[in-house]
């Protein structure tokens, strides 16, 4: 692929997602009881993360499970401590996985860990109380103390085949080192830059390397994740280095949506509202910080998926067919406010 001359725009600090004044706004937002026709509001969504983020506060622990036997017949529930959160390959529970085969416990366990660090980074940005800050930095500098994050029994670097742990958890880092950056150190900011290089950005780089890369979410949020992650930490000092693992992200992504743009292949409404949501967050948020549109004014966003999404709704419904392993709905929401904002062709 061909090298992109990256340029930084917007200084380092919260940069990703909002600006200053979006984010007076969205705190206004923050404020509003109007239900939406979803019967949503700004006041309920506000309400709803605070109460998570308190509770996350004070919780020592979370329970994930997975199934590793061929017949699904053995689910396994797997204790996850908070304070610290400890790297699981060094846990004996996990060291021979029942079942028959290596699982990817790791994904299961890097979700939980994403949703509470986020979680907290964006309580911190609303409320800009420092106890949300502090705990999503301590949790961000204990997965800097793991060896990777990914199971390295099922992905790099011992076999091919990455799963979602390592992107959820370069996301996790990439939210709270742009929503925190202001309550970190020098010290903590550059241990979690490197951290994100050399624990994120470089296997994820190997694995968009291999050539049975396939057209598939789970590949999509690897690329993603190292799109957002890249946009979070690029800066003038490391911009060619952080740049060159984004080209290779954007690569897979223009060939992704030429693809779909020229074929009928697609994975349904679900798994394509994934690979979209992921897709734009990413790109919005490089674009923001490097000026980088790129990608975003593919023609498919706007002369395939805008249409096949629209035309197949269920009569009076607001619900999407079930069609291959969707579910009804899953109605492209993140993707379809942001091309809106871009666009501003919508209501």
């Amino acid at each position: 692929e061909e090298a992109y001359d990256w340029q930084v725009i917007e200084k380092e600090g919260t940069r990703l997602y909002f600006t200053d004044e979006e984010l007076e706004q969205i705190r206004e937002f923050a404020k509003d009881d109007t239900l939406n026709p979803f019967g949503a509001s700004g006041a309920n969504a506000y309400r709803a993360l605070i109460k998570a983020a308190d509770g996350y506060l004070s919780e020592t622990h979370y329970y994930t499970g997975w199934d590793p036997s061929p017949n699904n017949d053995r689910v396994i529930s797997y204790r996850v401590n908070l304070h610290p959160i400890q790297d699981p390959s060094s846990d004996p529970l996990l060291a021979d996985v029942p079942g028959g085969r290596n699982w990817p416990y790791l994904e299961g366990i890097s979700n939980g860990i994403y949703t509470r660090m986020s979680t907290e980074a964006m309580a911190y940005a609303l409320t800009g109380d420092t106890k949300y800050a502090a705990q999503a930095i301590d949790w961000a500098l204990d997965l800097c103390a793991w060896e990777y994050w990914c199971d390295t029994k099922y992905c790099w670097p011992s076999r091919y085949n990455g799963t979602l742990d390592n992107p959820r958890l370069m996301k996790a880092m990439a939210v709270v080192y742009d929503m925190c950056y202001d309550q970190m150190t020098q010290a903590q900011r550059d241990l979690i830059v490197e951290n994100i290089i050399h624990k994120g950005l470089k296997p994820m780089f190997m694995d968009m390397c291999h050539p049975n890369t396939i057209f598939h979410n789970k590949w999509m949020m690897r690329a993603t994740g190292m799109i957002l992650a890249g946009a979070a930490i690029i800066n003038e000092e490391n911009k060619v280095e952080v740049g060159r693992y984004m080209d290779k992200a954007y690569a897979y992504c223009q060939a992704f949506l030429d693809e779909r743009i020229s074929t009928s292949n697609n994975e349904g409404y679900s798994y394509t509202r994934m690979s979209t949501d992921y897709m734009l967050e990413s790109m919005d948020c490089a674009n923001r910080v490097t000026g980088r549109e790129g990608l975003l004014n593919h023609p498919f966003f706007e002369d395939v998926l805008v249409e096949w999404a629209a035309d197949f709704l269920a009569p009076g419904s607001n619900e999407l067919p079930a069609f291959s392993d969707s579910y009804p709905n899953g109605l492209f929401r993140p993707t379809m406010l942001i091309l809106n904002r871009l666009k501003g062709n919508g209501k």
